[in-house]
């Protein structure tokens, strides 16, 4: 159930950064039951969000064909995904309806096959406002765009991060990117604690 809100638009360059930590910092790989647990929930929400679809696990197959469409790699390593629906009642659209976003977990059984499967992201955000995002994250590819249907503007940021072993999207339809990058920086925050947990 890897989320899905992007729409591509206006090109410009994606930027990729490597967080405060570091590229490449140790962590301990999530397992089926890990991501299970790591999926954000009713209990780990962070402010100003609410839960619009209860945390669903991908079967293990789906999950690793999304995987592999998504990132155009055979994801080796691949152990286990799942995603959370959520709704922003503090952060609005420009039509003044509550955000609409999506936090996806794929866990790799080391971190050198998340971090091939993250090279692979890299083309989704192509042809995007590139933005620079600060998520602590070993990685981070991030970008944004605008689409103006009838009758208001859409807008839509996604945030790609890799944390050690696990592989993190973050995707909402908000008008400022500053909203997606808090919901990232605290989704990263949460299953680098996860990992910690063992």
């Amino acid at each position: 159930m890897t989320v899905k809100y992007g729409i591509r638009a206006a090109a410009l360059v994606t930027v990729v950064v490597c967080g405060l930590t570091g590229c490449g910092s140790e962590s301990e790989p999530l397992s089926e039951r890990g991501v299970e647990e790591a999926l954000l929930s009713e209990k780990t929400l962070p402010d100003g969000y609410k839960l619009r679809h209860a945390p669903v696990m991908d079967d293990f197959a789906a999950g690793e064909n999304d995987c592999r469409n998504w990132s155009d790699t055979k994801c080796p390593g691949f152990v286990a995904s799942g995603g959370t629906s959520l709704e922003g009642v503090d952060v609005v659209q420009a039509s003044g309806h509550g955000s609409i976003a999506g936090v996806s977990i794929w866990s790799f059984d080391t971190a050198g096959n998340a971090e091939a499967a993250f090279k692979g992201l890299a083309p989704r955000h192509e042809q995007r406002i590139g933005l620079e995002v600060r998520t602590g994250a070993d990685q981070t590819t991030a970008s944004h765009s605008v689409f103006t249907p009838f009758p208001w503007k859409h807008y839509s940021s996604d945030v790609d991060m890799r944390v050690g072993s696990t592989i993190i999207m973050v995707g909402a339809q908000v008008k400022k990117p500053k909203d997606v990058t808090d919901l990232a920086r605290y989704a990263a925050d949460h299953i680098r604690k996860k990992q910690s947990e063992g």
